[in-house]
């Protein structure tokens, strides 16, 4: 019997399962490959990443190829960049979105938004190999991570 098969169903109060370490009671549940744990002190669901998706806090599955510029969705996970363009970074998303954009190119990508990523309002992933940056939005700039 698997992991999954045991502990599954949507993350809820009620839902999940519950493991005892003698001391403490912590849930635990499975929502299409993502693990979930809930607080005992506050019972808030927390997604633990490893599970389903791109391990991102927005967990999204995407991986898409741009080779022109590009402004991220919020349903993208990682932008895989080829040539000499920029990504646009929106400001109206979600506190805690995420995205992983890695250069798979021979040419410069420049990271732009009208707010701050991590101090400028630019940044560029120049074409080494296995480049990448996880950016993340906390609703007044954006942050590499």
């Amino acid at each position: 019997m698997s992991f999954d098969s045991v502990f599954h169903g949507a993350p809820s109060s009620a839902g999940g399962q519950s493991v005892s370490s003698g001391r403490t009671s912590l849930g635990i549940d499975v929502v299409a490959g993502q693990v979930y744990y809930r607080n005992p002190e506050t019972g808030a669901w927390t997604a633990i990443a490893g599970g389903g998706g791109s391990g991102l806090p927005n967990n999204p599955a995407s991986i898409v190829t741009k080779t022109a510029n590009y402004q991220p969705a919020l349903t993208d996970g990682t932008i895989l960049c080829n040539g000499t363009f920029t990504v646009t970074l929106a400001t109206n998303l979600s506190v805690g979105t995420t995205f992983r954009i890695k250069n798979i190119g021979t040419g410069p990508i420049t990271l732009s938004s009208s707010v701050l990523i991590d101090f400028s309002n630019t940044q560029t992933l120049n074409p080494y190999t296995g480049v990448s940056l996880d950016v993340s939005w906390d609703g007044t700039q954006w942050w590499i991570l």
